[in-house]
């Protein structure tokens, strides 16, 4: 529910976010105390919450209601975390299915949005109470006759283009990534189709140039990262530039909102928005208007105009809004929490190549928008961080192997409790094997091999081992 809500309903998600966190809340209850260390790995997150809710609370600023749920969110990485590494194979690949259907889906609505095969707006009017923008996917593109800015099952078009490029970072990495054993060939091809699918639906329908951009740029990397040293990375990336560059020649539309980029029509007023965030900041550097509290109205140009005097709270940059709104020390545990998050997946190896493709995605947009001013996109970026994490600390167990390793003192193993909390169940089977002893962490990590890779590990140790046997004799 979390992520399908993400592709189209907010209020989806965020029911989605909350029966994840009462799923844990019970399963935890269930089987332990929460220990106190495991608070304390989260660390930059918490530093950056709790600075932003008390810094501007104590200056006389507290976070608006918004301001609150926008923060709140943020708390769905932990969540997020913790449920995906709670998940049996079977119903994360049930997960994944689900969610790439929706995902299709709303990628094929944004094509009929976008070549106006879609009911006139007099259709919706009778739906005006849920307050989703319907009329939002009936804005034409300039220099296109009768083609449509398409948002997809979300119906706004910098929703769909913001978490689509999330979904297909995801989408691609599953499809190139060679160690994940969980997923058969079929799964893999899916996951290609489904990424496809979504980068050509990104670059044609919602005409939304910094999620262009960012997608094809961090789409570049994964595939430079994931095929480092061979030719085919080259030869795949230069094959995306000429599509891209193929496509943006023959849409006029896309064509004219990238050559008029720099105007202030075409622009939004993006550069007297900024100005409005940059003089939010400077007057209040420590502690920021308070989270949900900036408004450009307050801080413009007397001669701004009024597309920027009635502009909601952001700044058309994610981290000028943030010091405008939580300080400069605000930013800078923000940009801490990003770093942490990109060491995490750094250290992941290939399983954290997708996550951080993703965060560099989020990062290249946040230049130019505020993505995480939507709850769709704000949903999305938790999910996809928190998946992230789960995938790399499942590939990273040497930690936990020595843990285990020391913790194992008898065939009826006392620290069951423990190895089940840092282990994910895959099954009664699975937890019986935990409770009677067996050594399940170097199960786990060859089961995260390729067939391949176990023979290219076999083979290592049995040359070691003539290696050692050959040292012996010359002694």
């Amino acid at each position: 529910m979390w992520g399908v809500g993400a592709l189209s309903f907010e209020f989806l998600a965020s029911w989605g976010m909350i029966g994840c966190f009462l799923g844990l809340v019970i399963w935890k209850h269930r089987r332990s105390s929460v220990e106190p260390r495991k608070f304390l790995q989260w660390l930059p997150l918490i530093l950056f919450v709790v600075w932003s809710v008390a810094a501007s609370s104590l200056a006389g600023r507290p976070p608006s209601s918004t301001g609150l749920a926008r923060l709140a969110d943020f708390l769905g990485i932990p969540i997020a975390f913790y449920g995906f590494t709670r998940l049996t194979q079977k119903s994360t690949r049930f997960v994944l299915k689900v969610w790439a259907a929706v995902f299709i889906v709303s990628c094929s609505l944004a094509g009929l949005q976008h070549f106006g095969v879609w009911p006139r707006s007099e259709f919706f009017s009778a739906y005006r109470w849920t307050h989703i923008g319907f009329e939002r996917v009936y804005e034409e593109v300039t220099g296109s006759p009768h083609r449509f800015m398409a948002g997809g099952l979300a119906m706004h078009r910098l929703k769909f283009a913001n978490t689509s490029g999330l979904g297909i970072l995801f989408a691609f990495g599953l499809a190139l990534e060679g160690s994940v054993s969980d997923l058969t060939s079929t799964d893999r091809k899916w996951s290609l189709i489904t990424g496809t699918i979504g980068l050509v639906s990104l670059l044609m329908f919602p005409y939304v140039r910094a999620a262009s951009i960012a997608a094809v740029a961090s789409l570049i990397l994964l595939l430079q990262l994931r095929f480092r040293r061979a030719g085919v990375g080259r030869m795949l990336v230069v094959l995306l530039l000429l599509l891209s560059a193929l496509a943006l020649t023959l849409d006029a539309g896309m064509r004219g909102r990238f050559i008029h980029a720099a105007d202030s029509g075409s622009n939004g007023g993006r550069s007297a928005l900024m100005a409005s965030g940059l003089a939010a900041i400077k007057a209040h550097p420590w502690v920021g208007t308070g989270i949900g509290r900036f408004r450009p109205s307050l801080y413009a140009a007397s001669a701004a105009s009024q597309q920027v005097m009635e502009h909601p709270g952001k700044a058309h940059n994610q981290f000028i809004s943030i010091a405008a709104e939580a300080g400069i020390p605000g930013l800078i545990f923000f940009l801490a929490l990003l770093g942490w998050l990109a060491r995490r997946f750094g250290r992941g190896g290939e399983r954290g190549q997708a996550a951080l493709c993703s965060l560099i995605f989020f990062t290249l947009i946040a230049l130019f928008h505020d993505p995480l001013f939507h709850a769709s996109f704000s949903m999305a970026f938790s999910l996809a961080m928190g998946a992230g994490l789960a995938l790399t600390d499942n590939r990273n167990s040497s930690t936990l192997i020595l843990k285990m390793s020391e913790n194992q003192a008898s065939p009826l193993n006392p620290q069951s409790g423990w190895m089940r909390d840092n282990f994910p169940s895959r099954g009664p089977d699975w937890d019986a094997a935990i409770d009677y002893g067996i050594d399940v962490a170097l199960l786990l990590e060859n089961l995260l091999l390729t067939p391949t890779q176990r023979l290219c590990r076999l083979q290592h140790t049995v040359d070691f081992h003539h290696a050692l046997r050959n040292a012996r004799k010359s002694t």
